[in-house]
């Protein structure tokens, strides 16, 4: 799932169980500025530890949320392309979020791994 499309859901989820954003933030511990920020699209899928955070006010397994940001395959999904996973996620190093060029920059750091082995094979 995209993070547009989690953020869409997560909206859905929210209102559902009738909370505010700010109501979310007192339940959960999450910013209410973070989740919104995640609603609207503009941030990454969020981390396992967010997803735990707001599954139980939203009313929803941990389980089920994991599986609905791409955490965990689905009975459909055989596997996750790597680039997709660094475009789609929020990814953190000693608990900072890297921004999209420090992605990228892993991504390509990946990709240049991948092509050494396939040279030395």
């Amino acid at each position: 799932m995209h993070a547009r499309a989690f953020g869409d859901f997560l909206r859905e989820s929210r209102l559902q169980q009738k909370l505010s954003i700010r109501k979310l933030e007192r339940l959960s511990g999450v910013s209410n500025a973070y989740i919104s920020q995640i609603e609207n699209g503009n941030r990454g899928i969020p981390s396992p530890e967010i997803l735990r955070k707001i599954a139980e006010p939203l009313g929803l397994s941990y389980e089920e949320l994991l599986e609905k940001a791409g955490y965990v395959d689905t009975p459909t999904s055989d596997s996750m392309d790597l680039e997709e996973v660094f475009k789609n996620i929020s990814i953190t190093f000693k608990g900072r979020e890297l921004n999209d060029h420090q992605k990228n920059s892993m991504l390509n750091f990946v990709k240049t791994l991948i092509e050494m082995s396939e040279e030395d094979s």
